[in-house]
């Protein structure tokens, strides 16, 4: 039987090391840094999945693109990578604004066609908003309810396969489309292991966040790794590393630019 991998697949960083910038919100998941900068590369891409005009680049940038989904069986992610919240489910995440506020705010943002996550954000607000989720019209500012987020990819998750989030507070496990999100409060080693019995077979990708990658970098699981890193520099946030040479000790590296110079890719893969 194949080795199953643990792959971390065409994660971004600033030029400081920072994969999201300080301050995540429900409207900002990537705090201060603007995503559509860091994963311009990708965007411009023919591959990207949500491109909806015709064209696109070829190369290196599309063929990272295109290999995100190859092989995958489940993902590995941090909690924050899943939703803002923090403690608790229900208690500590914030007001929740209730759906018509919500919609409204979302559908004032600057629309970012290349960007990952508004577009699914405003589907997400309208669609609450058509369920009535909340009374119509909106209620005083209340915490978030139980289990009621379930992400910010909308009805269909990019990932389509298992997904294991890491957090001290598991809630039970709930099916969007093709992807199954469950909960675990588990050592990197554990959720591997658990992750890899749900692959079939195929290889784990490790989505992030920056803290959950080091995790398990620090515990020796991470197979290969693609980093591209950003000309943008954001001064603080959740950050992967202060210098990409501190794997060398434990990784091969390539670095190779990126044909339209947006960023460098860094490609590990163990000794």
């Amino acid at each position: 039987m194949a080795q199953q991998l643990l792959r971390v697949q065409n994660f971004n960083v600033s030029s400081d090391g920072y994969g999201a910038g300080e301050g995540q919100t429900l409207e900002r998941p990537f705090g201060h840094a603007d995503p559509e900068a860091m994963f311009a590369w990708a965007g411009a891409t023919a591959s990207w999945p949500r491109r909806t005009d015709p064209g696109g680049s070829r190369g290196l940038d599309d063929y990272l693109t295109r290999d995100y989904g190859r092989n995958i069986g489940a993902e590995i992610m941090g909690r924050n990578k899943f939703g803002p919240q923090r403690g608790p489910w229900g208690v500590s995440g914030g007001p929740w604004p209730g759906p018509r506020r919500l919609a409204r705010h979302l559908a004032a943002l600057p629309k970012r066609p290349d960007s990952s996550a508004i577009d699914p954000l405003r589907r997400l607000a309208m669609h609450r908003t058509r369920r009535r989720v909340l009374p119509d019209p909106d209620p005083p500012d209340t915490p978030w309810r139980d289990h009621e987020w379930r992400g910010w990819w909308g009805d269909e998750p990019p990932f389509h396969t298992p997904v294991f989030v890491l957090t001290h507070h598991p809630r039970p496990s709930f099916a969007l489309g093709d992807t199954t999100f469950h909960f675990l409060d588990a050592d990197p080693a554990t959720a591997l292991a658990t992750a890899r019995e749900a692959a079939d077979g195929k290889d784990v990708r490790l989505g992030g966040g920056a803290a959950t990658i080091r995790a398990f970098l620090d515990a020796g699981l991470v197979d290969t790794l693609h980093v591209a890193v950003s000309p943008v520099a954001l001064g603080g946030g959740s950050r992967l590393w202060e210098s990409p040479d501190e794997l060398l000790d434990r990784y091969h590296r390539d670095v190779v630019p990126s044909p339209g110079g947006t960023v460098t890719h860094h490609l590990f893969w163990r000794k």
